[in-house]
């Protein structure tokens, strides 16, 4: 499967062939739209990111208010605060970026997952 093509890829190539011809005018517009891209692009991550870091927090802090081995679905019964009100699948997410970065403990008993905090 071919590399799908940007419009960033689009644009540059605009650039190139607008700059064989002489056509500073093309080369402009399309710069303003390789920065407007970027612009776009940093504002909606930066704040994604600070969003996903504050839900993280949350669950891992209610993984630690538990103590002990559960479920997702346990997990979410017992929580006391904002994560309760969020579906399984999304607090397994979360789940699955503590265990990465080694937060959480993940152990699997008969195909059921069982999360645990690792505390710093």
């Amino acid at each position: 499967m071919a590399n799908k093509r940007t419009q960033k890829d689009f644009f540059n190539d605009i650039i190139a062939l607008a700059t064989a011809n002489n056509r500073e005018d093309i080369v402009d517009f399309a710069k303003s739209r390789i920065e407007a891209l970027n612009k776009k692009s940093g504002k909606v991550s930066a704040k994604r990111t600070e969003e996903i870091d504050a839900i993280t927090e949350q669950v891992y802090d209610a993984l630690v208010a538990v103590g002990k081995d559960v479920t997702v679905s346990e997990l979410v019964k017992s929580a006391t605060n904002e994560i309760k009100d969020y579906s399984g699948q999304k607090v397994s997410a979360y789940l699955k970026k503590l265990v990465d970065c080694g937060r959480a403990v993940k152990t699997t008993d008969k195909k059921v997952s069982y999360f645990k905090a690792v505390v710093e």
